[in-house]
């Protein structure tokens, strides 16, 4: 894989897409994700006046399970996927005010 397209390191060079790559990294090596995604939402918490659900713990396939897992705190609330938000101004409006701040965030850094 190589961010500059056409260079070539070798003779008989395969190129490898951002997507076969990443879906070679989820299947061999879920923990990653999860443990990516664990670190992320760590990262959240308290930066922003939005509640943001914390790792307690993360979980081994098992018991019939067979991927990775993860234990977070509960935030009270409705299930985002119940009810679509496309039509609300407030959401969209939470969620210009949510990406601002990140991008603020790694302005900063």
């Amino acid at each position: 894989m190589s961010d500059a397209p056409g260079v070539q390191l070798h003779a008989n060079q395969l190129t490898v897409s951002a997507e076969t790559v990443r879906a070679l990294v989820d299947e061999q090596f879920p923990e990653w994700r999860l443990e990516s995604e664990a670190a992320a939402a760590r990262e959240l918490v308290g930066r922003t006046r939005f509640p943001t659900p914390e790792p307690v713990a993360p979980g081994e396939p098992g018991a019939g399970y067979p991927l990775p897992w993860s234990v977070q705190t509960w935030l009270p609330g409705v299930v985002a996927t119940d009810e679509d938000p496309s039509a609300s101004v407030a959401f969209a409006h939470d969620l210009a005010e949510f990406r601002s701040e990140q991008l603020l965030r790694e302005e900063i850094r």
